[in-house]
């Protein structure tokens, strides 16, 4: 969470910082970043390729921002997204191919959000499944399935045991937390997750539960 939120306080070298962003006096110019139009963008490039290409990446930081709050493994989308920037700082390519490969990015990062629909989960089940079986697990078709359903039933059941706002004051809220997360994990197949496997996944859910379910300040 420290690596994005110094990421986005990073600008790319050169670039203004205009919204809205409009090429000419007309509405017709002006480009909506909710919804990014790349015909509009296109053309913004052919006036101004670093303000195009800062366009995109406020829209591509925004995705992945998103993106690795809600599952901490697109982590590496945040990594890439810096490596690009920083490869364009340095004048290791330029604007238009900056432009190009933030395009393709964000492509892939839409692809990406649709990702839990297509595994039949929500986001949030997505985020648990994917703690469990990255990068270390290679699982079979059948446990892939076994795996989807764990990652439901934890939710159901962290949902329940994270209810009380308080519950990481406590001693006894936090020990349920933890048991139910151990009492959910027993269930993975025991080939694919030896006991030193089995114990970091644990670590590594209680460590998500923790920051995605803290209460909040009021």
């Amino acid at each position: 969470m420290a690596r994005i939120a110094e990421l986005l306080d990073e600008k790319i070298e050169g670039a203004a910082n205009l919204a809205p962003i409009v090429i000419g006096d007309t509405a017709e110019g002006r480009v909506d970043l909710s919804g990014i139009d790349f015909d509009k963008l296109a053309k913004l490039f052919e006036v101004s390729p670093k303000l195009a290409a800062d366009t995109l990446r406020e829209e591509a930081e925004d995705k992945a921002r998103k993106l690795a709050n809600g599952n901490p493994t697109r982590v590496h989308l945040i990594e890439r997204l810096e490596k690009l920037i920083a490869e364009y700082n340095t004048g290791a390519i330029d604007v238009e191919r900056l432009f190009e490969q933030l395009k393709a990015f964000i492509g892939e990062m839409t692809d990406e959000e649709h990702r839990a629909a297509r595994e039949g989960l929500s986001e949030a089940e997505l985020a648990l499944y994917d703690l469990l079986t990255t990068p270390e697990s290679k699982l079979s078709a059948a446990q892939e399935r076994e795996v989807k359903l764990i990652a439901k039933h934890l939710l159901e059941k962290l949902t329940e045991a994270v209810a009380s706002v308080d519950w990481l004051r406590s001693q006894e809220t936090r020990g349920q937390v933890r048991h139910q997360i151990k009492l959910a994990l027993n269930d993975l197949p025991q080939e694919p997750y030896p006991d030193d496997l089995w114990q970091a996944k644990v670590e590594r859910v209680w460590e998500f539960v923790t920051q995605r379910y803290a209460p909040t300040a009021h």
